[in-house]
Order: structure tokens, then sequence, then C-alpha cells
């Protein structure tokens, strides 16, 4: 007797990958357990742990509510990097005159003033923004406890090179403010637009250029 051969069964269709409706934060602020729902009410356990290469690495494991992790239904690893840990560089200028310093900058440059320290209603600090950009004003003592004599002129070798989208555009505002910044010119496929501060601090905003090297801005040029 021959036996029949029972009929294969169509394949089951494949599950629509399930969306997590609360995810992880993407880089939680010490390793440690953190859980999300996914939408068909199971749960996601993702497990963190720091590495040297300063990224997180995290396993995670699906289960349903109560199910001990032990008899989860799968699991996998993925790595997450890390956000940076340091974000922005700010030069703190000691200036002679803050004065002087919050006309250059604001009025003349268009820095906005978003911190400042006011004692005994002096201006004594001040943290000044310009787009992404940023820099901190603090006007030295010249007597008493922490007086600071410079030495020589303060800026002296002193630069700094703010990357812009359009330096020609801060060229054209600081002049109609009133400022006198040298001409622009290209160096390293840049255009440089440069300044010298009241306590000489040099000033550069660059923005990228395909003019030849060494080209000389003219006033009226688009």
């Amino acid at each position: 007797m021959i036996a029949k051969k029972k009929p294969r069964k169509a394949p089951s269709p494949r599950k629509a990958p399930r969306k997590v409706t609360a995810p992880p934060p993407s880089v939680p602020g010490l390793p440690g357990i953190h859980y999300a729902l996914l939408e068909d009410g199971d749960e996601v356990e993702w497990i963190w742990r720091h590495t040297p290469e300063g990224s997180y690495v995290s396993g995670f494991e699906i289960f349903k509510p109560g199910q001990s992790a032990g008899r989860a239904r799968g699991s996998r690893q993925m790595t997450v990097q890390a956000a940076p840990n340091v974000e922005q560089a700010v030069p703190f200028f000691r200036v002679a005159s803050m004065e002087a310093s919050v006309r250059f900058y604001v009025d003349g440059l268009g820095f906005e003033m978003t911190k400042k320290w006011i004692d005994k209603g002096v201006l004594r600090w001040c943290w000044l923004q310009h787009g992404g950009a940023a820099l901190m004003l603090q006007e030295y003592l010249k007597e008493g406890h922490g007086a600071f004599t410079p030495q020589g002129k303060l800026g002296a070798g002193v630069s700094v090179c703010f990357i812009c989208k359009d330096a020609l555009a801060i060229y054209r505002d600081a002049c109609a403010r009133g400022l006198k910044p040298e001409r622009p010119f290209v160096g390293n496929a840049m255009w440089v637009v440069g300044f010298h501060d009241p306590d000489g601090y040099r000033i550069e905003f660059e923005s990228p250029t395909d003019a030849p090297e060494e080209s000389v801005y003219q006033d009226g040029a688009g």
C-alpha cells in the first residue's frame, strides 16, 4: 500500500515589522535597562552599556508583559552612536572697555547679547551670539584684587575665524553699520573678511568660493 503524501501547507504570510511606539532615548544618561512598548502590546527591554569607542551597544528582547526575559521571543544587537560630549568652542576675550567692545560686536558686527553679568550696575561679562557662533567678553580689572596688567597689546597674535555661508554679506552689512573692514580677498578657496576689534583681536569671517586665489573683492560687485 502506497502512503499518500500530505499536501504541503501554504507558507504563512510574513508579518509586517512592528513599530516601536515609545522608543528608548538615543543616548541614556547612564547604562542600564529601558523599556518601550510595541504597538501590539508587547514590550521591548533595551539593555545599554558603554564601550571604549564612545557608543552605546544595546541588546533588546521582545516579550509579552509579565513574561521573563529568559523566554523572550527574539533578540538582536544594535549600535547607537552617542551624541558628542564636546559641542562648541567659544573664544573668551579680556577687554579694556566693555562699552567699546559691545559697540563693535553688537552695533557693528550684528552679534546679539544673549547672556550677561551685571555687578553693581556695571556690565562685567557677556555672551554674544551670531548665528551658530558665539564669543564671550569680560573687562579686566585695572586695580585692586584680581587686577590684570596686559604685557603689550591685548589681542596681539590672536585670530578667530567664523565660517559662514556668505562672508561678503557680513562685509557689506558691517560697512553699512559704520565699520571699516579690510577689503575681502580669496585665500584657500575662501572669501576672507577681516577686522581688528578695539583690543586688537583679529576677527575673520570666511565662506567657500570658487573665485581664483588672491582675488580681491570690488565694491559694487555681486
